[in-house]
């Protein structure tokens, strides 16, 4: 999501700036192609999985302790609206809902300020589980759990 701002005299490309509330706009787009590098380098290793993008302004949801875990599993359930990406990052294997009851909303736009290398994911699709070693990806498992990276 880009935005094009006119000036006195040129216009300028502006991405979202996420940690501002209300959504604020900043004349820069280092971090959109930062994460479209990211998520680019990643097919190219998978082309055979189908892309389904991730905005920066729809609902990413977070275990507290996964920002600062160990091991982080990030997997894509089907969205629950428009507004919702279906992402739930936890430090559990497990899917049940106990564990994803206690994630909490945040815009998945907002993890370019916590965990930047997470979003290189945010456009595989649904059925998807991705392991983070801290901030190393090692693992992407589709939605038959079979390992497809390495």
């Amino acid at each position: 999501m880009l935005q094009i701002e006119a000036h006195a005299d040129h216009w300028v490309v502006c991405e979202p700036d996420y940690s501002q509330a209300p959504l604020q706009w900043k004349p820069q787009v280092d971090e959109t192609i930062w994460t479209l590098n990211h998520q680019a380098a990643l097919h190219a290793k998978l082309p055979e999985v189908a892309v389904e993008r991730t905005r920066g302004d729809q609902q990413f949801h977070l275990a507290p302790d996964a920002l600062f875990a160990d091991i982080a599993y990030l997997r894509r359930l089907p969205p629950s609206s428009a507004r919702d990406s279906g992402w739930y990052a936890t430090t559990s294997r497990d899917s049940t809902n106990a564990v994803l009851q206690q994630t909490q909303p945040a815009l998945a736009g907002s993890l370019l300020e916590v965990e930047p290398e997470w979003t290189a994911v945010l456009n595989l699709p649904v059925g998807f589980v991705a392991q983070f070693d801290h901030d190393r990806l090692v693992a992407v498992f589709d939605a038959r759990r079979n390992l497809v990276y390495p």
